[in-house]
């Protein structure tokens, strides 16, 4: 996701909201392409997973989404319609624990 940041700046935004008991960070990814005021007067939609760390499928799916938004923002045009008049919040793994002790070994 930080690279997504840094690639397509002007829409990707990626934050630590908060850190887990573990001091691990939950990234939030806001994705808009308005700016300042306007973006934060748009309506929003808050998109999370990750709650749970035996299903991985929901982190995988938000992560796709991103990238999707991202790399097709400027050729389609729903998207960019999308991007234009709302906010989304995306939230790809909440419970960072979680998932980390599905894989750690017993």
């Amino acid at each position: 996701m930080k690279q997504l940041e840094r690639v397509h700046a002007n829409i990707f935004h990626l934050s630590a909201l908060e850190r887990s008991p573990a001091s691990n960070s939950v990234w939030v990814a806001e994705i808009s392409s308005a700016q300042g005021r306007i973006r934060d007067k748009q309506p929003a939609l808050l998109a999370l997973a990750g709650i749970e760390g035996n299903d991985l499928a929901g982190t995988s799916s938000l992560l796709w989404w991103i990238q999707s938004l991202c790399t097709n923002y400027s050729t389609d045009g729903a998207i960019k319609s999308l991007l234009e008049s709302n906010t989304l919040y995306v939230l790809p793994r909440v419970n960072p624990e979680a998932a980390k002790s599905f894989f750690t070994k017993p």
